[in-house]
C-alpha cells in the first residue's frame, strides 16, 4: 500500500529503483544530521547549565564563609552605625545564600537552574550522613538569630557565634564541597555521554554515505555512462544508415551527370551540381564524428564535394 502511494506521488523519473534508493538514503542522512545537530545543541546547553551549577555551588561555599566573617565582624563594631552597616551586609549575604540554596534544591527559573534529577545529589541534600539541606538551614537560622540581636547585647561568647563558627568551618564547608564535587562529576559524565552519542551518530552518517556511494551512487553513474555509450552507438548507427543512403543516391546522380555533362552544358550542369553540393554539406557537418570513429570520405564532382565512404 505504501509502495503504491509513493509510486503515485513520485515523478516517473524517480520511480526507478536506483533513484528511489538514492532518495531514501539521503532522507536517512538528513534525519541523522538533524538528530546530530539537536544533540549538539543539547550538549552546548548542558555544558552551560553544568558550568552555572558549579559556579552557584562554589558561591554557596563562599557565602557560608562570608556570613560567618560578617557575623564575627559584628563583635568588633566600634559604633552602632558601624554595627548596623555590618548587619545590613550580613542580611543581604544570608538572603543570597538562602535563595541559591533553594534554587539548587528545588530549581529556579530566575537563576536558570533546573531542579536536581540525580538521586545521588538529592540524597546528599536531604539524607544522612551528609544532609546538606539540614546544615544549610541550621546555619541560616543561626544567622537570622544573630541578626535579631541588638548592638549592646551581642557578645563574643554568645553560644550562637560559637556554633556558627564551628559549623561554617567544618561540617557545612565539607558538605558544600562534596556537593560541588558531585555536580562537577555528574556534569562531566553527562557531557561525555552526549559526546559519545554524537560521535556514534556521525559515524552512522559516514557509514550510510559510504554505503550509498558504493551501492547506489556509483551504480547510477555507471548506468548513466552505459546509457550514454548506448545513445552514442544508436546515433552512430543512424548516421551510418543515412550516410549510406546519401552515398548511394549522390554517387548515382554524380555518375549520370558526368556522362551527360557535355550534353547539358556548363550552365545546366552547375545548376544541378550546386544543389547536390548543398545536400552534401549536411554530411560534411558530421565529418568530425566520423573522423573520431575512423570513417573516411572521397571527393566527387567538379566542386570538390565530399561523400563519406563506407
Amino acid at each position: 500500500m505504501i509502495k503504491k502511494y509513493f509510486e503515485h506521488i513520485l515523478p516517473i523519473n524517480l520511480r526507478c529503483k536506483p533513484y528511489t534508493k538514492c532518495l531514501g538514503s539521503f532522507t536517512f542522512i538528513a534525519i541523522l544530521s538533524t538528530i546530530g545537530f539537536s544533540f549538539l545543541i543539547q550538549l552546548m546547553e548542558l555544558h552551560s547549565i553544568n558550568s552555572h551549577l558549579i559556579n552557584v555551588g562554589g558561591r554557596q561555599r563562599m557565602y557560608s564563609q562570608r556570613t560567618t566573617l560578617f557575623a564575627l565582624s559584628l563583635l568588633d563594631a566600634k559604633s552602632k552605625g558601624e554595627f548596623n552597616n555590618l548587619r545590613s551586609t550580613l542580611e543581604e549575604t544570608v538572603d543570597r545564600f538562602e535563595r541559591n540554596h533553594f534554587a539548587l534544591t528545588q530549581g529556579s527559573d530566575e537563576l536558570r537552574i533546573p531542579a536536581p534529577t540525580s538521586q545521588v545529589i538529592k540524597d546528599m541534600y536531604f539524607k544522612e550522613p551528609i544532609n546538606t539541606d539540614k546544615k544549610v538551614r541550621k546555619h541560616i537560622d543561626h544567622m537570622r538569630a544573630i541578626l535579631s540581636l541588638e548592638f549592646d547585647k551581642l557578645d563574643s561568647n554568645h553560644l550562637l557565634m560559637k556554633d556558627t563558627f564551628r559549623e561554617a568551618t567544618h561540617e557545612l564547608l565539607h558538605s558544600l564541597d562534596a556537593i560541588v564535587e558531585r555536580l562537577d562529576f555528574e556534569g562531566r559524565q553527562n557531557i561525555e555521554l552526549l559526546h559519545l552519542i554524537e560521535m556514534l551518530i556521525w559515524l552512522a552518517i559516514l557509514c550510510l554515505l559510504g554505503v550509498s556511494l558504493y551501492f547506489i551512487i556509483i551504480p547510477i553513474i555507471n548506468r548513466m555512462m552505459s546509457v550514454d555509450d548506448e545513445a552514442k552507438e544508436t546515433v552512430s548507427s543512424i548516421i551510418v544508415f543515412y550516410n549510406h543512403e546519401f552515398n548511394n543516391k549522390l554517387s548515382t546522380s554524380m555518375i549520370y551527370l558526368e556522362d551527360e555533362k557535355e550534353k547539358l552544358g556548363a550552365e545546366v550542369y552547375r545548376k544541378i551540381v550546386d544543389p547536390l553540393n548543398e545536400l552534401t554539406k549536411t554530411i560534411n557537418s558530421l565529418e568530425d564524428v566520423y573522423h573520431t570513429r575512423g570513417f573516411q570520405y572521397e571527393v566527387y564532382g567538379g566542386g570538390g564535394t565530399k561523400i563519406f565512404k563506407l
